[in-house]
């Protein structure tokens, strides 16, 4: 069902709303112009008793020798001007290496909402 279980309480899921449509879109602009996001992922984190306070995570791959701290940065400006008001939402860099856990998940389990061309 698309769910990973990262503890006994908290699960991410692929997003199912189209609230997020406008940043997402605004990142996926970002990100072309930037050219050194390999590719992105958004997924919802809950916890199991609480699924209507669920928040957005943003995953961004980059290119191995770009200091990612500043494509993190701005994407994060991105998300604080375009996500909906009421929508928390935290990004991360992908680690390539792990062999489980959000990273992980993201690689294998979920479709990029972006892919460089």
């Amino acid at each position: 069902d698309g769910v990973a279980e990262f503890s006994e309480d908290v699960a991410i899921r692929p997003i199912t709303n189209k609230r997020s449509v406008v940043m997402l879109k605004a990142l996926k602009e970002y990100f072309d112009q930037n050219g050194s996001v390999v590719r992105a992922y958004v997924a919802a984190m809950d916890e199991h008793d609480n699924e209507d306070e669920a928040h957005l995570v943003v995953g961004i791959d980059v290119d191995e020798d770009i200091d990612s701290q500043e494509i993190v940065k701005d994407a994060m400006n991105i998300i604080l001007e375009k996500a909906p008001e009421d929508e928390t939402v935290d990004i991360f860099k992908i680690d390539l290496e792990q062999k489980e856990g959000m990273s992980a998940y993201f690689v294998h389990e979920m479709k990029p909402f972006y892919i460089r061309k």
